[in-house]
């Protein structure tokens, strides 16, 4: 079933519908069995979970047409000069809801993280709006970070970007994108989420949502039940208990896939979604993990055991540059989304004499490393941030999309000192088309001009930007260059030599007091 006629639907039983709206229902009901029998099957789950009609109607007794239309009044239906049979029967069994039952709240309260990024749009004719509320209509984006909903049934959801959701009404929220964990009480059973390819009915139940539009939308139970039915194709329905999860595809069915209850956030954090590796203990480098969409986050050391030597805050990483380096289990930021990496680095002196081949290093890198075929060069598909060495010449940093990359020749690391490095990628474009990237040295910004834009053949997109799509093939490393080869994640040569200390990789942009708080104090910022 079409999105839109559930959105009809929703606005009937709301009182909101327009008198066009409702001919039109009126005619997808007349036409299709399917619409009239998803109708009745709302209007029985509002009546029985909701409202509980059955039991107050017998009590009471069913009520006359004149209290109906008293009722309807002010409840802000619609008013259509004559209708059909079938229209006056969808309208009674409304009057017949709406006669024992208060109006269900059409609003709620968000809040959001630090370094949240979204645009707040609300619905056309809702009239001034006073505080962080979303209204029955309203329409949030957002781009990076984390937001709270809290619904006045007492239905809590937390929600990671990227997001986009509409709220339909005080029970039912619309999110064709997103990854959202919803927490809902028993007087609220029946709420609704709605994705692009998925219903998902509460029944009383603590579950998550993934919706994304590059792969197909999932549901997780955690506590309770829920009620999971496809809109499209075969129009699947299933209901899942605790530890059940499942994945719809185009064709309308659903697989059962591993619940992943880790992956979700279930309060808000106190800063952007991140991984912290702060290499101060033996055996266990990573203090802290807010990652979105990984259950749970491990590393493992290749090679030689790197070891710890004093750092700038604590422990520090250390690698030999023959043999090791460090590998999680995190793809990484995929596709074009902003992304930060802030770390400290020492290195001693490592420039190559004229007899000495060109050759890179990777500091941190994740991605599919293309093959420098004519054909694939072009491609984005990785981020690495990196070395590039030539004779006699101090290694220079090199931060890479793939087939583009911005060169620093400016930036020396090779001195035997501690250097403090951000590297920012917003996942804009300026007005040449070209990716915004911020680098800061030593809590510095690195200016950045033509002068530092290198590419082979540029891969544009219809509005003329450089396509940047980050592909998994290899997890998040640090030490070791991504290979292109389909059956190895890194080459077995080419390894960093240098000191690491208090890495950081953020899912989004972080601003200039972050970076500043990082270096001086290595901690995010406190922030209301």
């Amino acid at each position: 079933m079409s999105m839109e006629i559930h959105q009809l639907i929703h606005k009937m039983f709301d009182g909101v519908i327009t008198p066009e709206e409702f001919a039109q229902l009126q005619a997808e009901m007349k036409r299709d069995p399917a619409v009239r029998e998803l109708y009745y099957e709302y209007a029985a789950m509002e009546q029985r979970l909701q409202f509980r009609l059955g039991r107050h109607a017998a009590q009471a007794g069913v009520a006359g047409l004149s209290e109906l239309r008293l009722i309807r009044q002010r409840k802000r239906t619609i008013k259509v000069a004559s209708l059909t049979a079938l229209a006056a029967s969808i309208l009674l069994a409304i009057g017949l809801s709406l006669l024992f039952i208060k109006d269900t709240p059409q609003q709620l309260e968000y809040a959001y993280a630090p370094g949240t990024k979204y645009e707040l749009t609300h619905a056309e004719g809702t009239g001034e709006v006073d505080g962080p509320l979303m209204k029955m209509g309203s329409r949030m984006v957002v781009t990076q970070g984390t937001v709270e909903l809290k619904f006045e049934s007492g239905v809590r959801a937390v929600i990671s970007a990227p997001a986009d959701m509409t709220l339909l009404s005080g029970s039912v929220l619309q999110m064709p994108e997103g990854r959202a964990w919803f927490d809902v009480p028993r007087e609220a059973i029946g709420f609704k989420v709605l994705t692009k390819e998925v219903e998902v009915v509460d029944l009383g139940t603590t579950f998550g949502v993934v919706s994304d539009p590059s792969a197909g939308d999932e549901v997780h139970v955690f506590q309770g039940k829920v009620r999971v039915s496809t809109l499209a194709g075969e129009k699947a329905i299933q209901e899942l208990s605790v530890g059940e999860a499942v994945l719809a595809n185009p064709r309308g069915k659903l697989s059962k896939i591993e619940d992943q209850e880790g992956s979700f956030l279930t309060e808000l954090p106190q800063a952007l979604p991140h991984v912290h590796f702060s290499f101060d203990q033996e055996g266990e480098f990573m203090s802290d993990d807010t990652l979105t969409g990984v259950d749970d986050l491990s590393y493992q050391c290749h090679g030689a055991r790197p070891q710890l030597r004093e750092g700038v805050f604590g422990k520090a990483l250390q690698l030999n540059g023959q043999d090791n380096f460090l590998e999680t289990n995190w793809r990484g930021v995929m596709g074009d989304k902003p992304r930060s990496v802030l770390f400290w680095i020492r290195m001693p002196e490592a420039r190559k004499g004229r007899d000495v081949e060109q050759g890179s290093h990777t500091i941190v890198g994740w991605g599919m490393q293309r093959s420098g075929s004519t054909m694939e060069n072009k491609f984005n598909n990785k981020w690495t941030i990196h070395l590039d060495y030539s004779p006699n010449r101090y290694p220079m940093l090199n931060i890479s999309f793939g087939g583009f990359w911005y060169y620093f020749p400016g930036v020396v690391l090779d001195d035997d000192q501690w250097h403090h490095v951000a590297v920012i990628y917003t996942g804009e474009s300026d007005e040449k088309g070209l990716p915004v990237l911020k680098l800061y040295l030593d809590g510095v910004a690195v200016p950045i001009t033509d002068s530092n834009v290198t590419s082979w053949e540029k891969l544009l997109d219809a509005q003329g930007r450089v396509m940047v799509k980050t592909l998994e093939k290899s997890p998040m490393s640090v030490g070791a260059r991504l290979s292109r080869e389909a059956d190895e994640s890194y080459h077995q040569e080419g390894f960093l030599r240098a000191g690491i200390d208090e890495l950081y990789v953020v899912e989004g942009v972080v601003d200039e007091e972050t970076v500043l708080s990082l270096m001086k104090q290595n901690t995010f910022p406190k922030r209301k």
